[in-house]
């Protein structure tokens, strides 16, 4: 008799491949594949997320890798199984025949089923990619940032910003942007929120790669929303959580227009202009002319001397 998998259940996907486990409150702990374990304390499995880690042998990843691990399946089959277990979607039809049907991720809106294992999908971004945004995995640790190896796309997670259940996540690469499910309410969410303090001075930048930069920088604060349009549920969770704000949109003319719009909205708080200056992260004789367009073209030095000067220019709305 096969085992029907089950939704979002990490336990019975480790059963349905055969893994021995041991539950201790969001862990499986397994016998590592990696290496010749003979204890389950070792290799633990996040049965929200799906993510991996042996803290012997250091090899980990998304659970994907696992899979493959286990079936020998290749990277593109081991993604097709865990979607079938991860997302799942039961028709009428199929209920009544007491049949299961499995579709993939882009074929059906999953609104109504996304949970933590969802995001077993994903690995964390690789070296390369973190490379290229002058990012670090630290940072994107601490802010869930996520890697989709099929699609060469960043996973940026849509959360409560009070709560962080999540909701869903933007999909980012180099050829397009999406949203999932399409639908997903992203405009009450705050990017960053989870690793924000109350109380502290929230840096506001339009995407959530540029949170990671100043994080990466060792500059804690930095939130976004998905794009430079804020909506007025993201500005008061501004009001209520941050002590001030600084405007460090990009620096182009339509993140000036937002700048100028946001100063204007928020009132009671001190409000500050990130300083962009004239210093480009590329010294070389190439590097463009003018001033740099987002906080990913600057360096360490350049951030925070663009935070000094803002800093300077205090503004009080009242």
């Amino acid at each position: 008799m096969s085992r029907v998998p089950v939704p979002g259940n990490i336990p019975a996907a480790l059963t349905e491949m055969g893994i021995r486990y041991r539950l201790t409150e969001d862990e499986a702990w397994i016998l590592c594949p990696f290496h010749d374990d003979r204890s389950l304390g070792s290799c633990s499995v996040n049965t929200k997320t799906g993510q991996f880690y042996c803290f012997s042998c250091g090899k980990g990843s998304g659970f994907p890798a696992l899979v493959i691990a286990m079936e020998g399946f290749t990277w593109e089959v081991a993604v097709s199984w865990c979607r079938a277990r991860m997302t799942r979607h039961i028709s009428t039809a199929a209920q009544e025949a007491d049949d299961l049907e499995f579709k993939s991720l882009n074929k059906v809106d999953t609104s109504y089923q996304l949970n933590e294992a969802s995001l077993a999908l994903f690995s964390a971004p690789t070296v390369e990619a973190v490379n290229s945004r002058r990012i670090t995995p630290a940072a994107c640790h601490t802010l869930g940032i996520l890697w989709d190896e099929t699609r060469q796309s960043w996973i940026f997670p849509i959360r409560d910003p009070e709560t962080q259940e999540l909701w869903g996540w933007q999909e980012k690469s180099t050829r397009d942007t999406r949203n999932r499910p399409r639908d997903v309410e992203k405009s009450g969410a705050v990017f960053g929120s989870g690793a924000f303090q109350k109380g502290d001075r929230a840096i506001v930048v339009e995407s959530p790669i540029d949170c990671a930069r100043f994080i990466s920088a060792g500059i804690r604060g930095a939130v976004s929303g998905y794009g430079v349009q804020l909506s007025s549920e993201q500005l008061d969770w501004l009001r209520r959580t941050a002590s001030g704000i600084v405007w460090a949109l990009d620096n182009d003319s339509a993140g000036a227009r937002a700048t100028a719009r946001y100063v204007a909205a928020i009132r009671g708080m001190p409000v500050f202009t990130y300083n962009y200056g004239t210093d480009w992260l590329y010294d070389d004789p190439g590097a463009p002319e003018g001033t740099p367009k987002d906080p990913g073209d600057q360096s360490n030095i350049s951030l925070r001397a663009g935070l000094d000067g803002a800093l300077g220019k205090l503004r009080w709305r009242e």
